[in-house]
């Protein structure tokens, strides 16, 4: 059996002298207790009795066990397959149809292309085939389905199997084979897979099905000829073998949107119109500042923006009396840049001006946009 999705232990409680270790499940995993005493020993972790090869299901499960010797407890996982068909039993339940000459066939290949030869399926002797040895034709659009495979409360899974190809292929345009699929017998959106060419040998494919989630799917292959002229020579089509779906690793979750806001728009005095740099005044809509009043000139100002929370960069975009885009991508973060933190002067005209600052998720203005701040001020300038 293959190795599964590594199991999330969500508890471990002591009771007397017992143990209880809780762990999230899925379906399509068989999952076993282990415990060890020393974690330096090789194969440190022994199976524990009678909670070996227990049928995963959705949700928690749990187990019970003396502690005894023990002091580290593990889960191991294995991989049951929700849906598997190696083909050697033949395949019953299958549908095949579709516009061809050529249908699906279920047997073993025989056809070559030059020195390739596939006369066999990859680890048996049949196969699903396009005509198992003969070419296809023109037009040709031959369809075949799985039975309903179930995921219902699997988080995550995966369809794999193996395939051997020969489609034509000329200078970007022919033949393609796809792969589809259905819910109630209707498409979820585009191919989630596609082949052409020829492959020289059998290759493994593998699907995400983490889009069709807890729900009830049927996998469709589709090889589609594209109605041009078929060389003599003639393209065997496709052949598949090993088709399974797995459980998978849900991906993670997406990460939250980014909010985070400018919340405040600060007036800043910088040497040498005094000797420290100095907040001024707070910025609002409609504001007037009267720099001379405020005891600094109109070359040594500067507008810091305040934010809330960590983002990755602000952009300053001031319009009107003075114009003057900035970008910082290190806080603080001021309209005309500073120094290891230290305002850099700079000139506000007289005159009627608006300032748009805009937090982003990533540095250099990039990312996702936070909510910005928006105000539209007048400067009256003088010396003091």
């Amino acid at each position: 059996p293959q190795d599964g999705v590594p199991p999330v232990i969500t508890d471990v409680d002591v009771v007397g002298g017992d143990a209880v270790i809780t762990w999230d499940s899925v379906r399509g995993q068989n999952y076993s207790l282990m415990g060890a005493t020393d974690l330096t020993a090789s194969n440190a972790f022994a199976l524990i009795p009678p909670y070996t090869n227990m049928e995963g299901i959705a949700g928690t499960m749990s187990a019970t066990t003396a502690v005894g010797s023990l002091e580290f407890f593990g889960v191991d996982a294995v991989l049951v397959p929700l849906f598997f068909e190696d083909l050697e039993s033949g395949a019953a339940v299958w549908s095949a149809g579709g516009t061809t000459t050529t249908p699906w066939e279920l047997g073993t290949p025989g056809f070559a292309r030059d020195t390739i030869a596939f006369t066999n399926a990859y680890s048996g002797t049949k196969a699903w085939a396009t005509g198992l040895t003969t070419a296809y034709a023109i037009g040709d659009n031959p369809r075949l389905q799985t039975p309903v495979i179930d995921l219902t409360d699997v988080p995550a899974a995966e369809l794999s199997f193996y395939h051997a190809y020969d489609t034509e292929m000329v200078s970007g345009y022919g033949d393609y084979g796809y792969v589809h699929i259905l819910t109630n017998g209707v498409p979820m959106g585009t191919n989630v897979f596609s082949m052409t060419g020829l492959s020289e040998e059998w290759k493994e494919a593998k699907v995400d099905l983490t889009p069709c989630a807890d729900q009830q799917i049927v996998v469709e292959f589709e090889l589609f000829e594209d109605g041009y002229e078929i060389p003599v020579v003639g393209y065997f089509g496709w052949a598949i073998y090993d088709i399974a779906v797995n459980v998978a690793e849900a991906p993670p979750p997406p990460p939250p949107p980014f909010t985070n806001a400018v919340t405040n728009l600060v007036l800043v005095g910088t040497p040498p119109s005094v000797s420290n740099q100095t907040d001024l005044a707070i910025i609002t809509d409609g504001g007037t500042y009267d720099l001379a009043a405020l005891g600094v000139a109109f070359s040594n100002v500067n507008i810091r923006a305040e934010v809330d929370g960590a983002v990755g960069s602000v952009t300053m975009e001031l319009t009107g009396a003075t114009v003057d885009t900035g970008t910082e991508s290190v806080g603080p973060y001021y309209q005309f840049g500073d120094a290891n933190g230290v305002a850099t002067p700079g000139t506000l005209n007289s005159g009627a001006h608006t300032l748009v600052a805009t937090p982003y998720e990533l540095p250099g203005g990039s990312g996702a946009a936070g909510t910005n701040m928006t105000a539209n001020f007048t400067i009256l300038d003088g010396d003091p």
